[in-house]
């Protein structure tokens, strides 16, 4: 999930090549020297086609299908994985969206089977890194090339189902693979010669369930989902404020998006409007707490990690379906506002780590709060109407004007009424 971490590794690998192929030929040295960025994305990508193959002849020799307990099978499917996302990173870098978005899809594929079905050994040099993590790694790197290739939609739906605890149908899409070594020559128009038949095939790659349970209780909350004004409704004008009191030295709050969820219920915007399966903010704590909600009953839901949650919040703002996942975005941004302060620790941290994440999430959030002004100078300076009075038809009561200048302008217009010729030219200078 960070391109330049990524251009970084091919760089690596480049100089490594070029270190081995010193010891060769003095032409491969010169050819080693010399090449582009062009060529280490086709040396990167035909090292994962080469897995493929690999892999293919494999299944190929086998006449039924391998026990995946065994440790030689899981190294497979690591391999494997592994290959799509080089795959997937590399046809990113070379602009051919369609098939990084299956590579990454079926990069994530396979972390899902490998993370429900193997149990990592702590003696296994293989399992140095959690299969969850991979996981949601891998969610994010799909979810993040579906908005390059022009699905924000896409992507948020895959993290919202993968928050919701939602399972891929793996059984036989983990072995997908060609079915003759020539299919990579017939599939080179679409594909990117990996072989596989539904490389390229559709313009973003649906990796998830699109018919499961889990995905209709999504798209039957989001159809529900509408939050209309309320007498006691908070501007965003309010929120701010609240954030910047429970971020004074002063207050010492342990948990400080319950702390926000009890000031917006405060303000009659009560939170169980919000199906619990759309929270993708809450760390298991808030629907646990409130006997109201609707539970998952057979399904337990992931917490998402912090760039997860800016990830979607990204997306669930930029996406073209607006409607309720504008709505979404801006109820999660003061849970988001009041758990990723910019001067806490965690907030220094993701931007430090994730900086596009990060530079995303500090613009959206000001335009959907917007800027603390006080209210007697909103009225002399250009004001941004902040995104979330907007939504929920609240920019009327945020927007506040001086009175001496209201009884001023008042004035004025009244003496251009009455027609005097010398009070309209002196205004005219």
């Amino acid at each position: 999930m960070n391109y330049a971490e990524d251009r970084l590794d091919r760089r690596a690998r480049s100089a490594h090549s070029s270190s081995v192929a010193e010891a060769g030929t003095s032409s491969t040295t010169s050819a080693a020297k010399g090449e582009t960025t062009q060529d280490q994305l086709a040396c990167d990508l035909k090292r994962a086609h080469d897995v493929f193959h690999a892999h293919h002849r494999q299944t190929l020799n086998d006449d039924v299908r391998p026990p995946l307990n065994d440790d030689t099978s899981t190294q497979s499917l690591r391999n494997l994985r592994t290959a799509h996302e080089l795959a997937g990173k590399t046809l990113r870098d070379a602009g051919q969206n369609r098939q990084a978005v299956f590579h990454f899809g079926m990069a994530w594929r396979i972390c899902h089977w490998l993370e429900k079905n193997i149990d990592c050994n702590q003696h296994d040099v293989n399992c140095t890194m959690d299969e969850a993590e991979n996981e949601w790694r891998s969610v994010g790197d799909y979810a993040q090339m579906c908005e390059l290739s022009g699905f924000p939609e896409v992507g948020a739906m895959a993290l919202l189902f993968y928050g919701a605890g939602g399972s891929l149908d793996v059984d036989s899409m983990v072995f997908l693979s060609s079915n003759t070594d020539d299919e990579s020559d017939k599939g080179s128009e679409k594909g990117c010669g990996c072989g596989i038949s539904d490389c390229g095939t559709s313009p973003c790659f649906i990796a998830f369930a699109s018919l499961s349970p889990v995905m209709n209780d999504i798209l039957q909350a989001l159809d529900a989902f509408s939050i209309g004004p309320l007498e006691k409704f908070p501007t965003a004008s309010d929120i701010l404020a609240q954030l910047a009191q429970m971020t004074r030295k002063s207050n010492t709050i342990d948990d400080p998006v319950t702390a926000m969820h009890q000031f917006l219920n405060e303000h009659q915007m009560m939170m169980k409007e919000v199906p619990s399966i759309l929270q993708f903010w809450d760390d298991g704590g808030l629907v646990s707490a409130s006997r109201n909600q609707q539970q998952l009953e057979q399904v337990e839901r992931r917490v998402l990690p912090p760039v997860i949650l800016l990830l979607l919040l990204k997306l669930l703002y930029s996406s073209p379906v607006s409607g309720p996942f504008l709505q979404l975005a801006c109820i999660s941004m003061p849970y988001l506002a009041a758990r990723f302060p910019p001067a806490s620790t965690e907030g220094k941290m993701l931007a430090r780590r994730y900086k596009s994440h990060w530079a995303y999430y500090v613009l959206i959030r000001a335009l959907i709060l917007g800027e603390r002004v006080k209210k007697h100078k909103r009225g002399r300076a250009i004001y941004h109407v902040p995104v979330w009075d907007v939504v929920f038809d609240l920019e009327v009561m945020s927007q506040s004007v001086n009175p001496k200048k209201d009884e001023e302008e008042k004035k004025n217009d009244k003496l251009i009424h009455l027609g005097d010729e010398d009070t309209i030219s002196s205004f005219c200078r």
